[in-house]
Order: C-alpha cells, then structure tokens, then sequence
C-alpha cells in the first residue's frame, strides 16, 4: 500500500512539474482553440539568418551616377524577382531599380488622368499578379501599371466605404484603411481586406479617430496579416493585453494566441517628443500607455512577427515570434531607431524613410 502511495505521489509530483514549466497551454472557449503562452521561448536556439545583404543608399544619388532624383520615398516594395520599386509621392513618380541597386527607369505623373496620381503623404504601392498598383488618394482611386512602367488603367471608387486610403499586400490579398467622415471632427476606421481587383472581401476591426486630439491608445494605422493557407491574423489594439485573434476570410474566429504582458508607459520624454509633434497641428495628446502590439508580419514560412511595445526608444526593434499560434523566441532586428523592418516577397527588408538606405537579404 505504501508503494503505491509512493508510486501516485510521484506521477502527481512529475505531472504539477510539467504544468508548471510549460512554454504555453490550449484552451477551448466557447469552440474556439485559445493558446496561452507565457514569456518563455518554445524555441531558445531560434534565430534568423541573413545572407546576400544589398544596399540601395538613396541619399548619395551625386556618387551613385544615376540618372533620377528623389524628393521623398514614401514607399518601397519588391517584385517575384527581386526589382525594387520606390515611390516619390511628392513628385508622384514610381522609380524602378534591378535585385542589385542599378536604376532602370521611372514612371508615373502627377495628375488626374491616366497614369497619373496625387498622394497627400503617405501614398502606398503593392503589386498582385505582376500589376503595380498606386493609391491616388486626392482622386480616391488606385492607378495600375505593369511591372514595366506601363499605365495599364484605374479603378475609382464610388463611396469612402469601399475606398483604401492606405494599404500593403498580404498574402494574396490588399489590407486597407478605410476612413469615413462621421463628424466635421470624426473619422470611422475600418480595417478590411480586399482581393487583386481591390474589391473589399470582408472588414476584420473598426474604431473611431478624433482629429482634434491624438489619443496614444488608437495606433496610427491597423494592419492585419493573411497566411498562405488564408488564416487572417488581427491583433487587438490593447494598452494592457497582448491577443492576436484568428478568422478565416468571412470573418469566422478560428483562435486566439495570447502572451503574457506587463503594460509599458511612455517615457516622460516620448510624451513632450509626442505633445510638441501633434501640438503644431493644435491636437491635444492623451494617454500614456503603449499598445502591446504595433504590427504584424508574416514570412515566407508563415511565422508570425509581432512587433512589441519596448519600455525605452532603442535602435533595434524587438518582434515576438510565433509558429502555429505558439511562442518560438524574441528576435532584434535592426540597428537604428529610423529603420523599419518587413518581410516582403522571400526577403527580409530593412527601409530607412528618414535616410532613404534600403537594404534586403535572404533568409
């Protein structure tokens, strides 16, 4: 009998073991799968590695012996087969450069007609299907090209509803920003995805957006991510949880991947920084948390890239990194405060908008 004891008190000793160091647990609420991770890598060893580093430094067009001039890039996205394309949206140029930095030619005008935009800063770029498109916000349209420089033509859009002010590619797909004037003073967000055709196939978030103040718990721009299985990954913009939820492309919640979080407040200093920014344009600044999450991102192996808040401004960025819902390892990427890191095609991009230096690699 005291063996057994024994026997039943190690099993319940090992399984309370277990539990207690697990990196994370599955839950299933109201049907569906809900994964709790703690702040512990699944995957300590994990790490990206690059190779094949090209640099595109934009600010030395004199050494460069190019024939373009930049005023302001705006955007920058590559194609299949590694051709960059930069668009000037104050020039309303797109200019195309080879998989090695050389200059091939530009293309587009400002205007109203075919093959010409007007961007109030920032326009955007993606290309689906070998066809380049170009938002032309003042117009509310997207302008097409083919990877040629060719205007190919434009669709506009009847109602601000249906219209992405900005977007980027995901996947298959168009994430975009739609903004409807409910107010003189108001703006309603909605967060929607749109197929090559950039018809809207279903909207995923929404919020509202007072233009008389910045408020530090609404972000800047949502974004979403589309896997290539079409799992639609959307993070919940919180200043105190940390949730990604997961639907399939009519909006159905598949899951949940939570982490655990301790809620960051901005330095005293990113507050005056924020205060004097907004203040030019008489917008009061509230709040003083950060949202747990800015972005998401997905590489060409479907992990999830994260972006977090960091408790002080550092030169690298720090994404959390999942695979399949669950927690792999925390990864910097970067190594200046002006850079912003995506993932883009099968390359990792690193694009300074500030000193206009782009440098991508292999992964």
């Amino acid at each position: 009998m005291k063996s057994f004891l024994v026997v039943v008190l190690i099993i319940l000793l090992c399984l309370f073991s277990c539990s207690k160091n697990e990196q994370y647990q599955k839950k299933n609420i109201n049907g569906v799968e809900a994964i709790f991770n703690k702040n512990i890598p699944s995957d300590k060893n994990f790490k990206i590695d690059l190779k094949d580093e090209v640099i595109l430094d934009l600010s030395k067009q004199d050494t460069l012996n190019q024939n373009f001039s930049l005023s302001r890039m705006s955007d920058v996205i590559l194609d299949k087969v590694g051709n960059i394309y930069v668009l000037d949206d104050r020039k309303s140029k797109i200019f195309k450069f080879d998989s090695t930095g050389e200059f091939k030619k530009e293309f587009g005008n400002k205007g109203s007609g075919p093959g010409e935009f007007i961007n109030t800063y920032p326009g955007r770029i993606a290309i689906i299907d070998n066809t380049l498109y170009v938002t032309s916000r003042d117009h509310q349209k997207v302008v097409k090209f083919d990877l040629d420089g060719n205007s190919i033509g434009e669709k506009r859009f009847d109602s601000q509803r249906k219209f992405p002010r900005t977007f980027k590619k995901t996947g298959k797909y168009i994430c975009g920003n739609i903004f409807t004037f409910i107010s003189d003073t108001e703006l309603e967000r909605e967060l929607g995805l749109f197929d090559s055709n950039f018809d809207l196939i279903q909207t995923f978030y929404k919020d509202i957006y007072d233009m008389r103040e910045k408020n530090l718990s609404v972000p800047e721009e949502v974004s979403l991510a589309v896997s290539s299985t079409n799992d639609v990954y959307v993070p919940e913009y919180s200043t105190n949880s940390y949730k990604i939820n997961v639907f399939d492309m009519k909006g159905n919640k598949k899951s949940i991947i939570q982490k655990n979080y301790r809620a960051v407040p901005y330095s005293q200093k990113e507050l005056d920084d924020l205060k004097d920014l907004y203040g030019q344009y008489q917008m009061n600044v509230t709040g003083k948390m950060k949202n747990a999450i800015e972005y998401i991102q997905l590489d060409k192996f479907d992990r999830l890239w994260v972006l977090t808040a960091m408790c002080e401004k550092s030169n690298t960025s720090t994404f959390d990194v999942f695979k399949d819902g669950i927690f792999l390892n925390s990864v910097e990427l970067g190594n200046d405060s002006t850079t912003f890191a995506y993932f883009m095609e099968d390359k990792l991009m690193f694009i300074d908008f500030e000193n206009t230096i782009i440098k991508f690699y292999n992964y």
